[in-house]
């Protein structure tokens, strides 16, 4: 799976990729009866509370952040003979940025299914609802990709998706 692009194939995380199962109890099928059967969970209202986190997210990647100037920070240590322990330690506004631009533009429940497509067709004429599947996927990769996000703010996916959104939703801005 192509996706945001962020291994080395391609694929999402660090190491590459490949289809991701949702461990989840329900899975898409529990996300599809809370969304009332939809497969898109179409974009909510823009709140003070989500434009704010949106904004917050925005003004710490133009400040920089995940940039060789102020990296990611990272925490833990690989056990030797391991290649895992070593985590990002986000800023506290990334999560609550990307988790509020997720519900701006809609949750996709079948966001595997449309990721390579919306992928393909790319950020810069995406829609709303193709913005609900990148950010459903990046949001999601993080539970089965420690530095599924970090790689996306570094190679500047997040702030082209941001701008994106905020040419679409104009509370924004």
């Amino acid at each position: 799976m192509r996706g945001l692009g962020l291994g080395p194939d391609g694929g999402g995380g660090a190491e590459g990729g490949g289809e991701v199962a949702d461990d989840r109890a329900g899975g898409v099928e529990g996300d599809r009866a809370e969304l009332g059967g939809a497969g898109q969970g179409g974009p909510q209202t823009p709140t003070p509370q989500r434009v704010a986190a949106v904004r917050a997210l925005r003004e710490l990647l133009a400040a920089g952040y995940g940039t060789e100037a102020r990296p990611i920070a990272s925490y833990g240590a690989p056990a030797p003979g391991t290649l895992g322990g070593v985590y990002p330690d986000y800023d506290d506004r990334v999560f609550p940025g990307l988790v509020a631009a997720q519900e701006l533009a809609g949750i996709d429940v079948d966001y595997l299914r449309n990721v390579d497509r919306v992928s393909e067709a790319g950020i810069a004429e995406a829609s709303l609802a193709d913005l609900g599947t990148l950010f459903t996927y990046l949001v999601r990769g993080e539970r089965f990709a420690d530095g599924h996000v970090a790689a996306a703010i570094e190679n500047g996916k997040v702030g082209r998706m941001l701008d994106r959104l905020t040419a679409l939703v104009p509370e924004i801005r």
